[in-house]
């Protein structure tokens, strides 16, 4: 079926709504594609101005009235929030890796990254199954909920590459793992602070590129320069203190290890 042009369309309809307000040469284009969808192609009423009196058309570009940029308000408590819960993490991570060095010195979070297979194929935490708790200063006790995932524990501790040797003791009635800790060598020490120094290295990189991100956002955003030197002046300030506490988790394991 054959539709005629759209001019003559678009003309017939204002003729019959000559007093509408309302009805302008973009209702009309439009109520043409409600009429007949398969009329194409129909212009855009961004693509159609009005001239004269006579209900003429005629087909022109205009721009599309550009969509407001609505832009995000800066909000310096909760970029600084963002820094500061970054570097926390940061630190966080060091700490569960610095406990996974062993000193010869006896503490419960010594064993934490070791995973156990329970009875049915999963691997859980070992802090799920057990209670880990210090018995002496070179001896760990751990008491296995489960009579039956005992020799799993045990196992598990013995293959998690710690050089531990966990002794079953207890019985049937109360069965719990006995783990002796062996003081380490010296060239053992110095493989283990050289790892440390390594890992509170990347720690420090990654609170520097928290500081460079909130950075950029305080450049981004910032209109006046007061406003700007401000928050830098926080976010150096933040900085400066986490990287302390990088450095003191470092020495103070360097003095566990004797280094």
């Amino acid at each position: 079926m054959r539709f005629p042009p759209l001019r003559a369309c678009a003309a017939l309809l204002l003729r019959r709504w000559p007093t509408s307000a309302s009805y302008s040469p973009a209702a009309a284009v439009d109520h043409l594609r409600l009429a007949h969808p398969s009329h194409t192609p129909l212009p855009s009423p961004h693509h159609i101005t009005w001239r004269g009196k006579k209900g003429r058309f005629k087909e022109a570009h205009h721009e599309r009235p550009a969509a407001a940029a609505v832009a995000e308000a800066f909000d310096p408590t909760a970029l600084h929030h963002t820094a500061e819960q970054t570097m926390r993490n940061a630190l966080d991570s060091l700490t569960k890796e610095l406990s996974t060095l062993r000193s010869g010195r006896a503490h419960p979070g010594l064993l934490d990254a070791i995973t156990v297979q329970v009875p049915g194929g999963a691997r859980v935490p070992l802090r799920q199954v057990a209670q880990v708790a210090l018995k002496d200063a070179r001896t760990l006790l751990v008491s296995v909920h489960d009579p039956a995932a005992v020799s799993a524990c045990e196992n598990a501790i013995r293959n998690a590459g710690l050089g531990l040797n966990p002794v079953q003791t207890g019985g049937k009635a109360d069965p719990h793992l006995l783990v002796p800790l062996l003081a380490p060598s010296r060239d053992a020490k110095q493989k283990m602070a050289r790892t440390a120094a390594l890992w509170a290295e990347e720690a420090r990189k990654r609170v520097r590129q928290a500081r460079r991100e909130a950075l950029d956002v305080v450049k981004r955003e910032c209109a006046s320069e007061d406003e700007r030197h401000a928050h830098t002046k926080q976010i150096e300030s933040l900085t400066e203190d986490w990287i302390a506490r990088v450095d003191r988790a470092l020495h103070n394991k360097r003095a566990e290890l004797g280094e």
